[in-house]
């Protein structure tokens, strides 16, 4: 979604909270469209006056004429002159120009096995459908009557191809090409050739406009010759290679009205400016790219470039990659010239095996020319090297795979059915495997469905309401009937150097099921590192013609049909018999290997040699990283480390580790302590990319140094711009003991002077009794003090951090008692936290002004709470919280379920819980709770009002005053008592009475700050805590599993019950595929129909938690396929998010759903434990045009408690381990 950057802030934020306000809603369901409504076609008849192009039965060919697919330029019988032969050729022109072309896709584009079978496919899917791929690969048949019999719509499928027609797009097809529009150094007959035809022309789709006559067009001026020769620029533009690589489909233009490309009027042509749905767009991709407009030095291409006539000179054609020009002769005998080599490699290339193995033996084919076709292979396998840098590093304790795309163009390209590219990972303990990702099952496929594949490709395929349009209800979704797709439902290709989101749109080429920046050209994946592995394997892999494509091929094409040449021929056959002699294998286009170094550190170890084997460590973690390189690791055994410890390299420091297990830390059990000696800071961290987890850092002072970061320091600019901290327990540390410090426990200062984001990540970090200074000076960041430096902003993301106890000053002016963030136009977002009992000030300030933040300090950036608690936090200027907006666009704090209570020293000394000044502020506040001070929300010294838009909040009737100063509010507040559990022991859990209870508006997530799940009655409940009623009986769903259905059978009931008696409704989670009203399935087409059971529950009964079945709605035309899907083991409430694996036999990727969300949740394949229950997952595989949905997969385990630590007064965070 794009927004327009002239809307008011104010407008937008509003439009958000309108959306927050709609129960069970999240951001990005608010902003996706909904589907229109799909009607089924029952029986197995279709009107055909629904639509004029679909015929009457089902599977029918869409009823195209000749006429709908004519394009402009020379048309069928338009020459006075026969295209020459490739054999005219060879007698006077040199070897390497005649054999490279023999061997090339040019010579073999009618000879290609795939094209012919996929010809076969389109010819079935729309009558004359194969006459525009007859215009590209064999233009001799077309322009000579050859692809088409007036009145015969079966005629295109190739069976008038002659032998001559073979040679596909011959030397003279491309050297008589006139170019569509004026074009300067073009042939001096071309203006008459266009006088002579009916325009306008257009570029591309092979609307190709040819000389009548046999004048052949070079890009030298030759003086004689044996035929009729014309200079002409034109053969060295790319605008020629775009004749045959922009190609749309002529029958779909979009429609703005329904959000989709449909099929044009019956026997119309398209218009020359109609938006027409694209097939490939190679041409397009390299003019909007670096390459098309200034052009791009220093890649690996060899050959002269056309621009400078050197071989370091720009890439700004096709051809300077494609025809490496070298010096050489033209003609036997003739002087040197700078000629382009006629090689045209590609990703098409690697299927000429293929070819040869279908044309060797053909004896009609006398042209075919086996050894070069077969060397042409090689130059593709070159080439596709050429075309990709595969950079492998440990970035964070992962490892990170960057794909940089070298061409002109996304990588891959061209036409989208079958080609892939991916990523293929070993990490190897030794030689044993302990991970894999990108591995193959069998030769040729299919690749087996990990949780980390990733692959680079272009899926199309049918809108469910263009298949029910046509007749076609079965092949919705992604397939292969290339012809009729009318939607791209994947394309995370690698785009090229200066790509732009706009312009990219612009041509239908944006990336779908994926995000590249604007001016991005690589790809960066991560893979979890495996604690025992010692070296990485990682190659790209790519493949012409995926499995599943030729499985498509050999079945939808299996028919045979007449052939000018071969005779009967069953195209369908021929890739059946290619895929079982394992034709068209992966190739490699880059690799690397890489050793993991690794160091190891125990206190009984001798600081000699690498410490690279854990039977002989090293005593310090000092030596440790003096050994260490970029990227590697240092594990650290259990015990006290007094070291002043100073990181300069990309590292992972892990703690944890004991004498006897290297393999999987437990940093709490195994505590692993850097102790400062409260005379040194223990740990400064000065290298980017370094990760840091399992330590307790205590007793740190930096009184004697710069009084910044007392238990550890980050920073330093363009020294760090990420790091990461996991599991850690900062105490007792102090920055300065004389005068103004900062950062009592966390100092950072992170960024660059690029203007590049700066990224800080804190996960499972508790920061207590710290202290930035005890002298008389302003301190900032009791807790953590975290500025962006530089020129850019600072972005930090915080998960289960605990800030307690912290003091950030004594008496003079402070600020960030708990937290205080400087972050330069940059954003923090604090999730699952607690922000208590800090202070900004140990008095009232007498000098210097009023401290500010109690709890959190920000300046310059946004601020974003989620599920945080705030509360016993004391400053003058907001207790809980302080903002000041120095930044030009103002501030913007946004809260989401959170409660700030009783932030005060004394109640006689309380101030506003929250407090803005300078420029202006924007509060979004939707479920967030205010009780305990006079004031809510105070403003002071703002150039605007400060503008507070609600939903769903509530302040406590104990606030005395809402507002303080300039403020305006949207919204609606709520005004009642919070009534906790117990307050003043900390415990701010909701009683029965609170009125927050059921005030909610359903936002997501669905989880409280315990990790209990919302809602447990009507709706959520303000702020942080969700309330358990005690006195309501819980109530289960009992709904029996559904078998699989077939497609056309007619609706049915279901039946589940409540342990309650109550009544149980039904709703469909998969409208598209089946309907629900009362208890009654209606089935709409193929896929996977998932129903959920629910009960609200009444005055005596919880709701129950809701139950979901799913079952396979199959086509009797399709196969079937299964899903493989192991038990998880049972697991703890706290314990990480995990990551599920299913694989399904056809191969294609099985997806994941929670039938009890209230017990666990699923996004994409990782598991999130909300609560304690039986949590019950299912796998499911929704098919394809030619594989039926599996029939689902669910798997049930317990999640168990931890122990209940409810109603302690430290908030200190589970473990999550």
């Amino acid at each position: 979604m794009a927004i327009h950057s002239a809307l008011p802030r104010r407008a937008l934020l509003f439009g958000l909270l309108l959306l927050f306000s709609v129960p069970g809603h999240t951001l990005a369901a608010g902003l996706a469209q909904e589907p229109p409504p799909v009607v089924a076609f029952q029986g197995a008849t279709v009107n055909a006056q629904h639509n004029p192009h679909t015929g009457g039965q089902v599977n029918a060919s869409i009823n195209s004429t000749l006429l709908d697919f004519q394009l402009p330029g020379t048309q069928p019988g338009g020459l006075t002159s026969a295209l020459a032969a490739p054999a005219n050729c060879t007698a006077c022109h040199v070897t390497h120009i005649v054999d490279h072309f023999a061997g090339s896709m040019m010579a073999n584009s009618a000879r290609d096995p795939l094209f012919r079978a996929a010809l076969q496919v389109a010819n079935q899917d729309a009558k004359f459908g194969g006459d525009p791929c007859i215009r590209c690969h064999a233009p001799n048949a077309w322009l000579n009557n050859r692809s088409a019999i007036a009145g015969d719509p079966a005629s295109t499928d190739g069976r008038l191809i002659n032998a001559e027609d073979l040679q596909g797009v011959a030397c003279s097809t491309c050297h008589r090409l006139v170019p569509p529009t004026a074009t300067a150094g073009e042939a001096a007959g071309d203006a008459a050739e266009r006088a002579a035809l009916t325009g306008p022309f257009m570029t591309g789709n092979a609307a190709y406009l040819v000389d009548r006559n046999d004048v052949r067009r070079g890009p030298f001026n030759i003086a004689a010759a044996p035929h009729a020769v014309a200079q002409s620029s034109y053969l060295q533009s790319a605008e020629l290679c775009a004749t045959c690589h922009d190609i749309d489909n002529p029958l779909l233009t979009f429609d703005a009205g329904a959000g989709e490309f449909k099929l044009n009027a019956l026997n119309s042509p398209a218009g020359l400016n109609d938006h027409l749905f694209p097939i490939e767009r190679t041409y397009s991709e390299w003019q909007l790219s670096t390459f098309g407009s200034s052009g791009v030095t220093g890649l690996d291409y060899p050959g002269l470039k056309h621009s400078t006539g050197t071989q370091s000179g720009p890439i700004t054609i096709c051809q300077d990659c494609h025809m490496p020009v070298i010096s050489a002769p033209l003609v036997n005998g003739g002087p040197t010239r700078t000629v382009g080599q006629h090689q045209w490699a590609g990703g098409s290339a690697t299927w000429q095996d293929g070819i040869v193995n279908v044309w060797q033996t053909v004896a009609a084919d006398t042209s075919f020319n086996k050894t070069q076709t077969a060397a042409n292979k090689t130059l593709g396998a070159e080439m596709l090297k050429r075309a990709a840098q595969l950079e492998v590093a440990l970035v964070n304790g992962q490892v990170e795979v960057k794909i940089t795309n070298n061409s002109g163009h996304k990588l891959p390209t061209g036409y989208a059915e079958g080609r892939r590219m991916w990523i293929e990972v070993y990490e190897l303990k030794g030689s044993t495997p302990v991970f894999t990702s990108g591995l193959m099952s069998g030769v040729i496929g299919p690749l087996i469905n990990d949780p980390y594949l990733k692959s680079y490709e272009i899926k199309l395929g049918l809108t469910d309401a263009h298949a029910q349009n046509i007749g076609r209800p079965e092949i919705a979704g992604e397939g292969f009937h290339f012809i009729l797709n009318n939607k791209v439902f994947k394309d995370n290709r690698i785009p090229p150097r200066g790509f732009s989101n706009v312009a990219f749109a612009t041509r239908d080429m944006q990336p779908v099921g994926g995000s590249y920046a604007d001016g991005q050209y690589w790809d960066t994946t991560y893979y979890p590192l495996h604690p025992e592995a010692d070296s990485i394997s990682v190659r790209l892999m790519y493949q012409t013609a995926s499995l599943e494509y030729l499985d498509f091929l050999a079945s939808a094409a299996d028919v045979t049909v007449a052939d000018a040449v071969r005779g009967p021929t069953n195209w369908g056959q021929i890739i059946a018999d290619l895929r079982g002699q394992t034709i068209g294998k992966p190739v490699v286009m880059a690799g690397a290997h890489l050793f993991i170094p690794r160091q190891f550190v125990a206190t009984t170890g001798t600081d000699t040699g690498a410490c690279t084997d854990s039977a002989q460590p090293c005593k310090t973690i000092t030596y440790a990283l003096s050994q260490a390189v970029d990227g590697g690791e240092i594990r650290v055994a259990a015990g006290l480390y007094p070291e002043l410890i100073q990181v300069t390299k990309p590292v992972s420091l892990t703690g944890g580790f004991t004498l006897t297990n290297w393999v999987t830390p437990q940093w709490e059990a195994n505590q692993t302590i850097l102790d400062g000696q409260n005379a040194y800071r223990p740990l400064t961290i000065n290298a980017d990319r370094v990760k840091v987890d399992g330590f307790i850092i205590r007793n740190g002072n930096t009184t004697g140094g710069d009084r910044v970061g007392g238990g550890l320091y980050i920073g330093g600019v363009n020294l760090v711009d990420q790091a990461t901290l996991i599991n850690l327990r900062l105490e007792n540390n102090v920055a300065s003991n004389v005068d103004s410090g900062e950062g009592g426990g966390l100092a950072v200062a992170m960024g660059n002077t690029f203007q590049l984001s700066a990224r800080l990540t804190l996960n499972n970090v508790t920061v207590i009794s710290n202290t930035a200074t005890t002298g008389n000076l302003s301190a900032s960041g009791g807790g953590m003090s975290l500025q962006a430096v530089g020129t850019s902003p600072l972005i930090v993301e915080m998960t289960n951090v605990t800030v307690q106890d912290n003091i950030a000053g004594n008496d003079f002016s402070s600020t960030g008692g708990g937290i205080a963030l400087n972050l330069n136009g940059g954003r923090a977002t604090l999730r699952q936290s607690r922000i208590v009992d800090n202070q900004v000030a140990r008095g009232k300030t007498f000098l210097g002004g009023p401290s500010r933040g109690g709890g959190i300090y920000v300046s310059n950036g946004d601020l974003n709470l989620v599920n945080v608690l705030l509360t016993g936090n004391t400053g003058e200027r907001g207790e809980a919280i302080a903002v000041q907006s120095t930044g030009n666009a103002g501030a913007t704090v946004a809260m989401n379920y959170v409660t700030l209570a009783d932030n005060y020293r004394t109640s006689a000394d309380a101030a506003a819980i929250l407090h803005t000044d300078g420029l202006q502020v924007y509060l979004l506040l939707a479920n967030a709770l205010f009780s305990g001070n006079p004031v809510a929300f105070e403003a002071r010294n703002n150039t605007q009002p400060t503008e507070v838009l609600v939903t769903s909040t509530l302040i406590d009737t104990n606030v005395g005053a809402v507002i303080s100063g300039t403020v305006t509010i949207t919204g609606t507040i709520l005004r009642g008592a919070a009534d906790y559990v117990n307050a003043p022991a900390g415990d701010y859990h909701l009683t029965a009475t609170s009125a927050a209870i059921d005030q909610g508006n359903g936002l997501a997530p669905l989880i409280d700050l315990d990790g209990v799940s919302r809602p447990k009655g009507v709706t959520t409940d303000i702020g942080a805590y969700e309330f358990t009623p005690t006195t309501l009986t819980d109530q289960t769903i009992t709904f029996n599993p559904l078998p699989d259905k077939m497609v056309n059978e007619p609706p049915f009931t279901i039946n589940a019950t409540a342990s309650s008696g109550l009544p149980v409704s039904f709703a469909a989670l998969t409208p598209s595929i089946c309907t629900v009203s009362g208890n009654t399935v209606t089935l709409l087409t193929t896929g996977t129909c998932t129903i959920q059971a629910g009960q609200g529950g009444n005055a005596n009964f919880n709701p129950a938690p809701p139950v979901a079945q799913s079952f396979a709605v199959k086509s009797a035309q399709k196969s079937d396929q299964t899903i493989t899907f192991g038990q998880p083991t049972d697991k703890q409430l706290g314990e990480l998010p995990f990551v599920l694996s299913a694989s399904a036999s056809s191969g294609l990727v099985v997806s994941f759903t929670s039938n009890t969300p209230g017990v666990c949740t699923v996004s994409g394949n990782t598991v999130t434990l909300i609560a304690v229950g039986l949590c019950s997952l299912t796998a499911t595989q929704d098919g394809n045009a030619l594989v039926n949905p599996a029939t689902p997969v669910t798997r049930r385990f317990n999640v168990t408690t931890q122990g209940d630590s409810q109603g302690q007064k430290l908030y200190l965070p589970l473990v999550l381990r």
